[in-house]
């Protein structure tokens, strides 16, 4: 009879600890923080012209954007600089799930709509929606100039393009201390220990 009980013990001590270590180890999406991103990797193309845009942008706690800088690196087109926000919102019933803001130039001679996801890439990025990739066709990222340009007057999508955090992100709350593999597996050891112990007195009794 107690070598039945030693032997549940020991079976329940073992499952769990594998439940844990591989609970511990499944990567988990987390929802985006609060701060100030590097716009990086964002280009679009116009003919037969490549463009890039680089800046930062700032999220509040709601995951809307809050401030922009965001420059368009082309001397031809006077280097625009879209810092002013003119609208943001939220999921509207698409999948996947995006926030959204509308950036244009001081003299509103140009837009960029950015739209991109509410939760942490697997480098802790948060990434723009672009068509045919990350999100579908009305979720995509674009860039439009009331002028004539190499863009002509419509709208035109982002090729790339991510947020990435720089050292001035807003930390979160301290998050609840959860035990890495290692000491996971060293508990194990130990407890494994004892079981033997247990299970070597029970023999001898």
């Amino acid at each position: 009879m107690m070598h039945r009980k030693l032997f549940s013990i020991f079976s329940m001590l073992v499952f769990g600890l594998f439940h844990g270590v591989m609970a511990h180890a499944t990567p988990i999406t987390a929802p985006i923080a609060a701060g100030t991103y590097n716009l990086t990797d964002a280009s679009i193309r116009a003919g037969e012209t490549a463009y890039s845009f680089t800046g930062t942008v700032t999220i509040g706690s709601n995951g809307l954007m809050t401030a922009a800088d965001v420059i368009l690196n082309d001397a031809n087109l006077g280097s625009p600089v879209f810092d002013v926000i003119s609208h943001t919102g939220g999921p509207a019933g698409y999948a996947p799930v995006a926030d959204y803001a509308y950036l244009k130039t001081t003299g509103n001679t140009g837009q960029l709509y950015l739209s991109y996801l509410t939760t942490l890439d697997a480098s802790g990025n948060i990434e723009l929606c672009i068509s045919g990739s990350s999100c579908n066709g009305y979720q995509a990222s674009t860039a439009q100039f009331y002028s004539n340009s190499g863009f002509g007057y419509d709208p035109v999508r982002l090729r790339g393009g991510s947020f990435d955090p720089t050292p001035v992100v807003v930390p979160d709350p301290a998050p609840t201390v959860t035990p890495e593999p290692a000491s996971l597996l060293l508990l194990a050891t130990g407890m494994l220990g004892l079981a033997g112990l247990f299970w070597k007195r029970a023999m001898q009794a």
